[in-house]
């Protein structure tokens, strides 16, 4: 054979070796862009979560913290209506003598207003909890603190009525067991509201 289809041979074998040696390192470098690419989508992809369960546990705190201050003011509003019946109760258990007779009148305007407005300030948050629920656990006790509020406040405006009158009535006790109803109502709704909160 002649030097010149040596050299001619040769070098297609060298450029054929090259062109090889060319698209197994193109194939390796594509592989390894390929991985690359894998690899940075895994960390954007875990960032992403990282970023949706942080974002998720903002938003879980700021709603965890509403519905405690929202459950903090139903009580606040709770005791202060509690107080104010109690302070009531006591104003109209003050007008029987020591043997149940009336003993002369009083003035409630300022014990009547008191009632009044702890009453509907009560009434407003008991709304403002209705909206916070969860209904499901909170509505029952609910209903039953508001019912129970409404009628304490209806017991003892009929009742200090009566004492203005000077009729005698059984409302004492009625308004003991409305009191203690409220009272167990209110425990019982801390308590719900308790578990919400700490579950």
């Amino acid at each position: 054979m002649e030097e010149w289809k040596y050299t001619l041979l040769n070098g297609a074998i060298a450029t054929a070796g090259a062109i090889l040696v060319g698209c197994l390192a193109l194939y390796g470098v594509l592989k390894q862009a390929r991985k690359a690419q894998e690899g940075a989508a895994q960390q954007a992809l875990a960032l992403l979560q990282q970023v949706d369960r942080s974002a998720l546990a903002t938003r879980d705190q700021a709603r965890w913290e509403l519905r405690r201050g929202t459950y903090a003011e139903t009580l606040s509003s709770c005791h202060r209506y509690l107080r104010a019946a109690r302070q009531a109760g006591d104003l109209l258990f003050d007008q029987y003598d020591e043997d149940g007779e009336i003993v002369g009148s009083f003035n409630d305007e300022d014990q009547g207003r008191a009632m009044g407005e702890t009453l509907d300030l009560l009434m407003a948050q008991v709304n403002v909890l209705k909206l916070e629920g969860p209904s499901e656990v909170l509505e029952p006790t609910i209903s039953r603190l508001a019912d129970t509020a409404q009628r304490l406040y209806t017991t003892l405006y009929v009742w200090s009525g009566l004492v203005h009158e000077g009729q005698q009535s059984n409302y004492g006790g009625e308004y003991q067991e409305l009191l203690h109803a409220l009272e167990g109502a209110r425990d019982e709704l801390l308590e719900k509201m308790y578990l919400v909160l700490h579950q």
